[in-house]
This record gives C-alpha cells, sequence and structure tokens, in this order.
C-alpha cells in the first residue's frame, strides 16, 4: 500500500499547487505542474485499482491495435468536434493553454478539469485536450477493449443473440460519448454567446465521460460474470478460446 499512499499523497500536493497558483503573478506553471502531478497520481490510482484486471487484458499486438486505434478516434473527436463546433483556432504547431484565476478559492479546484489544455495539430490534424479528457480517454478506452475482450468470450462460449445483445449495446453507447459531447454542444451553440447554458455545458463536458466510464465498468464487470459462470459449466466447448479479440 505504501506506493499507492505515494501517488495519493502526489495528488493531493498537485491539488494544493494548483489551488495557490492565484497568489503568483505567474500562475502557468503552477497551473501546469500542479495540473500534472494530480492528474498523474489520480490515473495511477485508476489504473492500479479499479482497472487493474482490464490493463492486464493488454496482453498482444491485436488488443494494443485496437486500444491505440479506439483512443485516436476518440481523442480526435472530442476535440476536433467539439472545438470547431466552438470556433477555436487551431494552433500551427503546438501550445498549452490556460485560465488565470482570480482570487485564492477552494472553488478553483474545479477548474483541474478544464485548465491547462494542451492543443497540437493543424488545419488537417487537430486535438485540444486538458489533462482531464486524457485520462478519461484513456480510461474509456482501456473500458472498451475490455468489454470486447469480454465479449468475444462469450461468443465463444455459446453463439446466442439474447446473450450477447446487451453487453454489446453496452459497449457502442459507452465508446461513442465523445460524440454525444460534440453533438449536444452543437445543438446549443447558438445560445451560447447568452452565457446561460456554459454550466450546463461544462458539467456535460465533465460528467458524461465520467458516467460512461462507470457504465462501461458495470458492464465489463457483468459481462465477465457471467461468461466466468458459462466457461464453468460447459469447461470443453470454450477450451483454447476466447484468450484475445
Amino acid at each position: 500500500m505504501r506506493i499507492e499512499l505515494f501517488y495519493f499523497l502526489v495528488s493531493l500536493l498537485g491539488l494544493a499547487f494548483f489551488l495557490i497558483s492565484p497568489i503568483f503573478p505567474n500562475q502557468f506553471p503552477f497551473q501546469l505542474g500542479g495540473g500534472l502531478v494530480f492528474w498523474l497520481g489520480i490515473g495511477y490510482l485508476l489504473l492500479r485499482f479499479p482497472l487493474r484486471s482490464v490493463v492486464s487484458c493488454l496482453r498482444d499486438r491485436v488488443t494494443w491495435g485496437v486500444f491505440l486505434a479506439y483512443l485516436t478516434v476518440h481523442y480526435m473527436a472530442y476535440s476536433l468536434l467539439l472545438d470547431r463546433i466552438l470556433g477555436i483556432s487551431p494552433p500551427s504547431v503546438f501550445s498549452v493553454t490556460y485560465a488565470p484565476m482570480g482570487s485564492l478559492n477552494l472553488e478553483n479546484a474545479i477548474g483541474l478539469f478544464f485548465t491547462p489544455s494542451l492543443s497540437l495539430g493543424g488545419s488537417w490534424f487537430y486535438l485540444d485536450l486538458s489533462f482531464f479528457s486524457l485520462v478519461m480517454g484513456l480510461v474509456i478506452g482501456l473500458l472498451v477493449v475490455g468489454n470486447l475482450i469480454e465479449l468475444r468470450r462469450m461468443t465463444g462460449l455459446r453463439r446466442n443473440l439474447s446473450i450477447v445483445s446487451l453487453p454489446l449495446l453496452g459497449i457502442v453507447s459507452g465508446s461513442t460519448c465523445c460524440i454525444s459531447i460534440a453533438t449536444i454542444v452543437a445543438y446549443y451553440t447558438p445560445v451560447l454567446a447568452l452565457g446561460t447554458f456554459s454550466p450546463f455545458l461544462d458539467s456535460v463536458y465533465v460528467g458524461l465521460p465520467v458516467i460512461t466510464a462507470l457504465f462501461l465498468w458495470i458492464n465489463y464487470g457483468t459481462t465477465r460474470r457471467v461468461g466466468n459462470a458459462l466457461r464453468e459449466t460447459r469447461p470443453d466447448s470454450v477450451r483454447g478460446r476466447g484468450k484475445t479479440i
């Protein structure tokens, strides 16, 4: 537990640096360093505990290929569609942006979800992602791959649509969360100038990926338990099956 405690304390240290950034004339290094340290700690704890079994699924080139392919599409959709809809001009090569905070306040912790933001690319390829969206993309990508692996094992057990349809629906629904965010923003773009829907869109930006990750995690656990139960009842029919996608 020492290493887990270390990363937990690292996250708290990053949070502290982020929160005290308004007392310095140049907030940028404290926001950047504090945000990076905070999300590195959170990311490690997520991979170490709830996602440990999912990470162990990345064993060969096929699963890594599926994971990296989904991650690329997820990040591009999440940033390209969302920011182009909002009319943000892409950087020429690379930039890091942040939102200065006016005073020392605990509510500034909310800013960890949005700032700093890393932008990369140009007119043909564009990424704009906060540390939060980077971590959530990694989490969702892992859960999508884990769900696909468990679904593959289940179809090897019994090719029955009634068994695999619900897990498959869960995977498809969860894997399209980035498109859902862009669609919501597109719908409400005409009223963004009024500022009325800003808290709503901020909540969607943070809440939808988190809800998606929880849904995929539950779906993964359920599919895995069902698959294990079926393997126990029909061990001879699945010998040597279901190890990879």
